[in-house]
């Protein structure tokens, strides 16, 4: 999951929220998963919490995933990549743009493919560690929005690295598009 939550219980108030936002009936969640309308509509009102048996079924039903980041906070240039990554979503197509202190550009693209998106996002920063570009970010955006999943690199810009950046997204939309 790549939501951040100021709350003391993301994983419960996330489970609330999309129960309600996927106005499935409750005799329908029930009957897909077992869990008991009763126990969920409780659980919706805040009178009681679901085990984590009853927690995995709904999560898978309703597409819900946890995962854990390597730490806590992300860093600045991981936000930036992470935003990056959305927009090409939400535009489908390679976002490319300065960002920070305009001594970082930033890559992003889409997806549609999730088991395209590692491996993509690999061999992107293979061809920019060829071309001797340090990268300082890379991310997968997997909490997006239908089946399209964002990948996006920060890497710092140097003298020769526009004309040469020019070149590689070419190739990379044309890999991306295919």
């Amino acid at each position: 999951m790549t939501q951040n939550t100021d709350s003391a219980a993301p994983v419960t108030d996330l489970l609330r929220r999309t129960i309600v936002e996927c106005n499935v009936p409750l005799l329908v969640i029930e009957r897909e998963t077992g869990v008991k309308r009763a126990s969920i509509m409780r659980f919706l009102r805040g009178e009681r919490s679901l085990r984590l048996d009853k927690v995995d079924a709904l999560a898978v039903y309703l597409g819900l995933k946890l995962v854990k980041h390597r730490n806590k906070a992300m860093s600045a240039a991981e936000g930036m990549a992470l935003e990056l990554a959305r927009k090409a979503i939400a535009k489908e197509t390679v976002v490319c743009e300065m960002v920070g202190d305009d001594k970082h550009l930033g890559i992003g693209w889409f997806t549609v493919d999730t088991s395209r998106a590692e491996p993509e996002l690999a061999a992107f920063k293979g061809r920019l560690n060829e071309m001797k570009l340090k990268v300082t970010a890379a991310i997968i955006d997997d909490e997006s929005s239908g089946n399209s999943f964002g990948c996006a690199v920060i890497v710092e810009a140097g003298s020769r690295f526009l004309s040469e950046m020019r070149r590689e997204l070419k190739t990379a939309r044309y890999a991306v598009q295919n």
